[in-house]
């Protein structure tokens, strides 16, 4: 199997595909290669591909093609800039679909606070309506202790999610990320689909880039994230495994550490590194810490696997078997935010990867998070409408608040040291138990 064979996507709904004098779909796509269905006679100059609600014109002049059993293949010599471009496009339209259709979560959907519990208080010394959800996040202050993750950008479909969640984000005053900008530093055609703040002008914007880009292109595609979007912060995010299964991923890596603290020391706004979904480890942690780096995602294991989503991309056999070995893997958000806390006491943490509803919520911020970050339950709300984001974290917020209230804790920072490895008091009944054991002797039954 050739190192193209392994990069290929397959196309499925196709795409339909256009060229003087015809038409056809797309079914398979790489860098270098394209399979459709069609009657594309030899020497054609040029097609367009309608993807994104755009069309993408694709350059033959350099191809040669053939048939390839009942569909046509295209190739190229080397890697095509048009393909790149296409492969962008189509790779955020499957995002979309398969969030939206398919099971995308760890097989175990297990982040760690499953075996957390609180510790009830049966008298609280204040009244319900006493809390305060309030928290402080990169010195703004925001309503609620709730981040919505950057999930999606670049096409059309994705302008309309972004607009429901920074509206969701302005009524709420919680902070929003966007997805990863890089399709809009490469074609700034696709820049629109992230300018956010026409709609909610004084939203606390995040900007969004993953590390492969910064370390394949210039360290002032950081700056002009941020002014493209005028964001009050840049998230970089960093996703080994997505890279690793993803079919077209970047696995040049090499330098990323020197290339964040590089931009770090030359943003005018604070900067979030996050990992997406295989939870950041405490030595990443506090070598980007020891940089400067003030913000962290921990981006734990059970919830959304993106390597999961790259392998239903694939097309070979090999990468879905990769994607289905590392659905679980990676650090649970619980033991993240745990270990990243313990050692150090001032970094701002985000807790991100599963987390689904106000108790979980609270876990999070009981073990030491400064915000939990939401991802996919928003991101199908959003599909709904502005409504039904708004509701999902007004109900979460609800949540919330009665945890704090049914363990004595007016405001989020009481919620430490109120967390139970297990149900609560195990180890006073099992000392119990200990001191006092329960002897039943065996009766001779004739005696009976």
């Amino acid at each position: 199997m050739t190192l193209h064979e392994l990069n290929e996507v397959e196309v499925s709904p196709p795409l339909s595909l256009h060229w003087q004098g015809g038409s056809g779909y797309l079914h398979g796509i790489s860098t270098t290669k394209l399979i459709l269905e069609g009657q594309i006679p030899k020497g054609t100059a040029g097609l367009s591909v309608q993807c994104g609600g755009k069309q993408i014109p694709v350059d033959l002049s350099l191809a040669s093609i053939s048939p390839e059993g009942r569909r046509v293949k295209i190739e190229f010599p080397q890697s095509s800039s048009d393909l790149e471009a296409l492969m962008a496009l189509l790779r955020k339209e499957q995002h979309i679909d398969l969030c939206r259709k398919v099971d995308v979560e760890a097989e175990t959907k297990r982040n760690g606070f499953e075996s957390l519990y609180f510790k009830p208080s049966s008298l609280p010394n204040f009244d319900f309506h006493e809390i305060a959800l309030e928290t402080k996040f990169l010195d703004r202050k925001f309503s609620l202790p709730f981040l919505i993750t950057g999930m999606t950008g670049g096409i059309m479909r994705g302008t309309e999610i972004n607009r429901r969640l920074a509206r969701t984000a302005a009524e709420l005053n919680i902070p929003m990320g966007v997805g990863s900008q890089r399709i809009a530093l490469e074609h700034p055609e696709h820049a629109d689909v992230f300018n956010v703040k026409r709609h909610a002008p004084n939203l606390f914007l995040i900007g969004n880039l993953g590390i492969s880009q910064l370390l394949r292109s210039s360290l002032d595609d950081a700056l002009r994230a941020v002014e493209m979007i005028q964001a009050d912060a840049l998230a970089i995010h960093i996703n080994l495994v997505q890279e690793a299964i993803q079919p077209e991923g970047d696995r040049l890596l090499a330098g990323a550490l020197n290339r964040i603290l590089e931009v770090k020391k030359r943003l005018g706004v604070p900067l979030i590194v996050k990992e997406v979904g295989s939870g950041l480890d405490p030595t990443t942690a506090k070598e980007l810490i020891l940089g400067g780096v003030r913000a962290l995602d921990v981006g734990g294991s059970g919830g959304t696997s993106w390597g999961w989503i790259e392998s239903l991309r694939g097309k070979s056999r090999l990468m879905k078997e990769l994607g289905h070995e590392f659905r679980d893997w990676g650090i649970p958000t619980a033991n993240a935010v745990a270990a990243i806390r313990l050692m150090d006491a001032n970094v701002e943490l985000i807790a991100t990867g599963g987390m689904r509803g106000g108790m979980m919520a609270a876990k999070a911020l009981a073990l030491g998070a400064n915000m939990v970050g939401v991802g996919l339950p928003l991101f199908k709300a959003a599909l709904e409408s502005e409504a039904s984001a708004i509701d999902l974290l007004n109900r979460w917020a609800e949540s919330l608040s009665r945890v704090l209230w049914a363990t004595n804790s007016k405001s989020i920072l009481e919620l430490r040291g109120k967390l139970s490895l297990g149900p609560p008091y195990a180890n006073a009944l099992a000392s119990l138990i200990n001191q006092s054991p329960i002897d039943f002797p065996i009766m001779d039954p004739y005696e009976r």
